[in-house]
């Protein structure tokens, strides 16, 4: 396995090396940088085209933590699986077949998508589809080597993937009830499984080409060469939307609605209780309801009942801010609201801090 996977020269595997680096790349943007969800991630409506590709290498932001994983967690796993799976299937397979695999499993998910309306990002629904092959290439390579594979790590590192895989992620987040995103794993799984039955001959022969160390990298095709070059086609893309977004010419995503009104904005306690005990914002365009994240920090030395703050709508360009009693000498009151959007669904990616003391 180790052989496969590493020393023997059956070129490098490009395609997934890309792939990894590319998830790595947009994850960590989206995450720390949420504005950038509606130009790389899953947004709805999608405002620009290549976010049918780039949903897939993103894995989640500040602003949407949903399911069991948290991101960074779901980004390391598809990593592994990519990283081992992915390159051992690229090697043994050959970049055409390795496309092959990777076109069939985004092509149902695109289905599924379609017919259930799923908007889930990451990229298992494709990591997911070189493990029937990785399964076949492992009983093929312990037959072949019989009792020396034993002792080979590699082995074992991707026993305890698929175990992981389909055991500890899949049956577990079915358990739970969150289906969504494990209905496009499996539909990985199945293009996977199909095509890993349809090249079992192929499987077969090239694993036992390559441990007899009969097949070197020379023997590529200039097809298969110019293919796991085109690999690098994914992080010069993500680069130059990336240059885009930085030059400010991306602005479908971002909304046109602002704050005509703050009430009161003196940031006086005593404003908040001659405003009968309440925080007005006005916009100019209809917002959603939903806000992404908000926090009412409210610091007290006085001697009274706890203060306490909610936030509601009083139509969809007012928001309100009411407390329940009056606040006191003493008391501090900070306000932050992150990640609202108009009805369009655009976002207001500025950052509303108030302070009143």
């Amino acid at each position: 396995m180790t052989d496969l996977l590493y020393r023997k020269r059956t070129g490098i595997p490009l395609i997934s090396l890309s792939i990894a680096y590319s998830c790595v790349l947009v994850s960590l943007i989206v995450y720390f940088k949420p504005e950038y969800y509606d130009i790389l991630g899953g947004s709805d409506p999608v405002f620009y085209p290549w976010q049918y590709l780039t949903n897939y290498l993103q894995h989640g932001t500040t602003l949407v933590l949903k399911g069991l994983m948290h991101p960074f967690l779901q980004l390391a796993l598809n990593l592994l699986v990519i990283l081992i799976f992915g390159s051992l299937a690229e090697r043994v397979l050959g970049t055409k077949r390795f496309l092959a695999f990777i076109g069939s499993s985004l092509a149902l998910a695109l289905v599924v998508r379609l017919i259930f309306g799923i908007r889930e990002d990451g990229i298992a629904p494709i990591a997911w589809s070189f493990a029937p092959a990785v399964c076949l290439i492992l009983l093929y390579s312990v037959r072949k080597l019989k009792r020396r594979i034993l002792s080979d790590p590699v082995l074992y590192i991707c026993l305890a993937l698929l175990a992981a895989v389909w055991l500890v992620v899949t049956v577990a987040n079915l358990a739970k009830g969150l289906h969504t995103n494990n209905l496009l794993n499996l539909t990985g799984t199945v293009a996977g499984a199909s095509l890993a039955y349809l090249w079992k001959g192929y499987i077969t022969r090239r694993v036992t080409e390559l441990l007899d160390g009969c097949l070197e990298g020379s023997k590529r095709d200039i097809l298969d060469r110019s293919l796991s070059l085109a690999g690098l086609v994914i992080p010069c893309l993500i680069i130059a939307i990336l240059a885009s977004a930085i030059s400010g010419s991306l602005k479908d995503h971002v909304t046109t609605s602002y704050i005509v009104e703050i009430c009161p904005r003196s940031g006086s306690i005593e404003d908040i209780n001659n405003a009968d005990k309440r925080i007005i914002l006005k916009f100019s365009e209809p917002m959603r309801e939903e806000i992404a994240q908000s926090r009412i920090s409210i610091e007290s030395q006085a001697d009274s009942s706890p203060l306490s703050g909610n936030i509601i709508w009083a139509d969809d360009k007012t928001l309100v801010i009411r407390f329940n009693r009056a606040i006191q000498n003493g008391e501090q009151v900070d306000v932050m609201l992150k990640g609202l959007r108009d009805t369009e669904n655009r976002g207001y990616y500025d950052i509303i801090s108030l302070v009143y003391n």
